[in-house]
């Protein structure tokens, strides 16, 4: 059975700010990404499992 579900997202959710601070953050990830898996629904990220980017991703 597939449910599919719409996605809705909203650019004020975020204040300026927290939007910066997003940024800033998916910016380390990315630089730090070991690798990504395209899957049936969806992406699978791979990174590090340092503290500083366990940090970042919680």
């Amino acid at each position: 059975m597939n449910k599919e579900i719409p996605v809705a997202c909203s650019h004020m959710v975020f204040t300026k700010q927290q939007r910066m601070e997003y940024k800033r953050i998916w910016e380390k990830l990315e630089a730090g990404r070991l690798g990504i898996t395209e899957l049936e629904d969806g992406y699978q990220y791979q990174f590090p499992g340092d503290p500083e980017t366990l940090r970042l991703l919680h």
